[in-house]
Parts: structure tokens; C-alpha cells; sequence
């Protein structure tokens, strides 16, 4: 019997929004899905053949089934992947679940970041039983992120990124340029992120909560990543499919 899972790099469920999403923010697909532009599975998109197949192999397909405790790794700079993929999946996922977005982290993600202690702070409280932290938050219209905590949180941080030519945060296009800022709690027990639109290109950020466990690890917990402006440069247009 399955506990809880914790995927790691797999920012993807729903595939359909989900690559439609990555062309129109590149223009391109990504040199790393090149095996897949190759054998042009890209170009089946919208096709009836391609939506059989994603009820076979996309987990988003049989999601009611994962009530257990879920926690999402995902890298902020991932070659393969959007930032803000997660807004294709996450809402509809059912039960406890959790996002941790890495900051200057690519598709390897565990390469000298944080991310495995993340991993095993969760895989203890399952372990032992013990609740993970409770949290809220709100992506509110004006483009910025608040979070409660009714846990007890030790730091909430705002990581950010620019980049001012294009819809871009991949770790090979950026570098490490993932800055952080530590928020104050607020009067009303909120912490709220909203950092300055960029005068030219895109901005990604997203909160970051951290929370002492007894057993010495911090539990590091994101809300998801947001864009301003939150506009795609490219219009998505349905590929001719290729011949059987």
C-alpha cells in the first residue's frame, strides 16, 4: 500500500495545455524534448490518437486516485519543463499535497541544492506520523502571492527571476539569476510577495516557506510560480498531423 509519493521533476501532468503552454511562451520546442520533435510526436497534439494515448500514460488521467500525501519537486530552471506548469494540475489534484519549487535548479535537480532535505523531511513525518505544516495561499489579480500559515513558519522568502528578451527561465538561458528577498509577516498574519514588473521582458517569482522539523531538517514549501506580465509572446497554432 502506497503511503505517499513524492515525484521528482515531473512538472507535466496534463500534457495537452501542459506543451501547448511551452510553445507559446519559447516559440520552439525546447532542444531537450528534441528526441520527441524528432519522431514528431509533437505534431499528434489535439489528435484523437495522441488523447488515447495520454489516457494510458499521463497520471493526470487517473488522478482521483492519489488521496495520499503528495509532495511535488519541481526545478525552477528546468530545461524540459515550464515554471508554471503546475497550474495545469495542481488545483484538481484531491487530498494533502504539497509544491516545492527549486530555485537555480535545472532538470538535475539535487545537484548542490537543498532539495533532497526537502524530500526526506517529508518521507520522516510520514514515516512517524507526524501532520506536515498547515498553509493557504492566494495568487491574487493584482499579480501578487499571499500566503498564511497557521504552522508555526521559521522564514518566508521571494525568489525572482528576469529575463528581458524572453518568456525564458531555463537554467541554461538565465544562469542562476533566481534572487531571493525575505518577507516581513504582515498585521494581519499574511506574508505577501509582489515584486516590481520588469521595465523590459518577464519576471517569474514565487514564495518559499521554511519549517523547522523535530528532526532537524528543514521542510521547504512553495506556492506555485507566477509571471508578470502574464502574457505569452507566441499564439499556439495546431500542428498538420503527420501521416500514419
Amino acid at each position: 500500500r502506497v503511503e505517499a509519493i513524492g515525484p521528482v521533476v515531473i512538472d507535466l501532468l496534463n500534457l495537452e495545455p501542459s506543451f501547448m503552454h511551452h510553445w507559446s511562451a519559447y516559440g520552439f520546442w525546447a532542444p531537450a524534448i528534441q528526441d520527441y520533435v524528432d519522431m514528431q510526436i509533437v505534431y499528434w497534439w489535439s489528435s484523437k490518437e495522441m488523447r488515447s494515448l495520454i489516457k494510458l500514460v499521463d497520471p493526470f488521467s487517473i488522478k482521483e486516485r492519489f488521496e495520499m500525501p503528495k509532495l511535488l519537486i519541481n526545478a525552477a530552471g528546468d530545461e524540459f519543463f515550464l515554471p508554471t506548469s503546475s497550474q495545469f494540475y495542481f488545483d484538481e489534484l484531491p487530498g494533502e499535497k504539497y509544491l516545492r519549487y527549486v530555485p537555480n535548479a535545472d532538470h538535475n535537480v539535487s545537484e548542490r541544492t537543498d532539495a533532497l532535505e526537502t524530500i526526506l523531511a517529508f518521507y520522516a513525518s510520514i514515516l512517524n506520523d507526524i501532520p506536515r505544516p498547515q498553509f493557504s495561499w492566494e495568487l491574487k489579480e493584482n499579480g501578487s502571492i499571499e500566503v498564511r500559515s497557521e504552522t508555526k513558519v521559521n522564514e518566508v522568502i521571494m525568489w525572482s527571476a528576469t529575463n528581458e528578451t524572453a518568456r525564458d527561465f531555463r537554467k541554461d538561458t538565465i544562469g542562476n539569476s533566481w534572487e531571493s528577498q525575505v518577507l516581513r509577516l504582515n498585521e494581519d498574519g499574511t506574508y505577501l510577495g509582489m515584486p516590481k514588473k520588469p521595465k523590459k521582458g518577464w519576471k517569474a517569482y514565487f514564495l518559499e516557506m521554511t519549517y523547522q522539523t523535530r528532526f532537524g531538517l528543514n521542510l521547504k514549501l512553495t506556492t506555485p510560480v507566477r509571471v508578470i506580465p502574464d502574457t505569452l509572446p507566441f499564439e499556439y497554432q495546431t500542428p498538420k498531423k503527420p501521416k500514419k
